[in-house]
């Protein structure tokens, strides 16, 4: 589904908010601790196809709280990637440098492989 596969490197095409209620009335550098923006380069840590989400790494953070216990007896916060919606990124050409859309093909083996739209440079290559 939308040819983005784990381990791919993406380009976010909208600011996402890593919490939500984020105050705007705080400065620029006090609220880009909480928000990832437009354009940034990320690598995808897990896709789940079924509901159309991704995590990706470093983008959406939220907080679970941990009681105390034998190995936390503080308790604390745990922060954690949470799912960003796939049609929110695009996967990255080295060659274009942003994010474009992608073609399959058949290569010479006869495998399909997956390929920039825009240059024809292949993506994901291992």
């Amino acid at each position: 589904m939308r040819h983005i596969r784990k381990n791919d490197i993406v380009v976010l095409l909208k600011d996402i908010t890593a919490c939500r209620g984020v105050d705007e009335s705080r400065d620029e550098a006090a609220r880009s601790k909480w928000a990832t923006g437009r354009g940034d380069k990320a690598k995808v840590l897990a896709v789940y196809p079924e509901s159309g989400k991704v995590v990706v790494e470093g983008v959406n953070y939220r907080y679970k709280h941990i009681r105390p216990d034998r190995d936390n007896p503080r308790g604390g916060r745990l922060q954690k990637e949470s799912v960003v919606s796939i049609s929110n990124v695009q996967p990255y050409c080295s060659r274009c440098d942003r994010g474009v859309r992608v073609k399959t093909l058949r290569n010479e083996e006869g495998k399909r492989v997956r390929v920039c739209a825009r240059c024809g440079g292949m993506i994901g290559a291992a």
